[in-house]
């Protein structure tokens, strides 16, 4: 499914991500600008948003819901798979990337029903030159956001990049004001195994005896995590030492989470 997605009402005054993709010292006046140059927009499942080499029309800011952004390699056998980059989410940015290269160097397709605001070429040429330095903030915030890759490409065992990816997908969750214990994947199992460099049939192994142990409780998509404290052990076993220095990739939310969150 191509295109751009279906239109939704919303502005920058009463958007709850406003706190922080928003620059500090943005006053109403900016907000207004703003908001003259955004549309808010309803990404459906399977919606593709962008193309990988197709040319840069703008950029979107995921409000809710979540993304894949990936590209279609050929592999030895001059079959075409994907190569999944990451799960954009809450507060990230989708298409960054072709601001510089004038194409789309991946192609994004919306998982589950999300809310976005598109930000077109046009637009961003023009706030750049009306608010240069606050567009920069934005962008700045936005793209921080971004999965570190260093923990998925470093060499590791399969259940340690599983317990690392579920971190990885409650943090996403979190942050968004959802529980960091109860949670969908809106991935197919596929997409995961694929992200994470191993076979569809090994990660199913892995989470059936993480189940085993008591770590989670899965039912298809539903995840429950039972032992975060067992799961992160799990995930930070075979990282270098900065990675597991820095913690994980989220910064604190910036509104009340549920309490089964905590």
């Amino acid at each position: 499914m191509k295109g751009r997605p279906l239109m939704e009402s919303g502005d920058c005054f009463h958007c709850s991500l406003a706190d922080s993709c928003l620059p500090q010292g943005l006053n109403m006046d900016g907000r207004a600008v703003l908001e003259r140059h955004v549309s808010h927009e309803v990404g459906r499942p399977r919606h593709l948003l962008c193309r990988t080499g197709q040319p840069y029309s703008g950029i979107y800011i995921i409000r809710t819901g979540m993304v894949k952004r990936y590209r279609a390699m050929q592999n030895e056998r001059r079959n075409f798979r994907e190569y999944i980059v990451d799960f954009p989410a809450r507060g990230e940015l989708v298409g960054l990337e072709a601001m510089g290269t004038g194409v789309f160097q991946y192609s994004a397709q919306v998982l589950e029903t999300s809310s976005l605001c598109f930000f077109s070429k046009e637009s961003i040429d023009s706030l750049f030159r009306i608010m240069p330095t606050k567009v920069r903030d934005i962008i700045r915030m936005s793209s921080s956001l971004y999965t570190n890759a260093e923990r998925r490409n470093t060499p590791r065992m399969p259940e340690e990049k599983v317990a690392s990816f579920l971190l990885e997908i409650a943090d996403k969750r979190r942050w968004a004001g959802m529980s960091l214990r109860r949670f969908t994947l809106p991935m197919k199992r596929r997409e995961i195994a694929d992200y994470l460099l191993i076979a569809t049939e090994t990660l199913s192994r892995v989470l059936k005896a993480l189940q085993a142990r008591g770590v989670i409780r899965i039912k298809r998509k539903d995840v429950e995590i039972l032992d975060p404290e067992a799961l992160e052990a799990l995930a930070r076993q075979g990282l270098p030492a900065p990675a597991m220095a820095t913690g994980w990739r989220y910064p604190e939310p910036p509104h009340p989470v549920s309490p089964e969150s905590t």
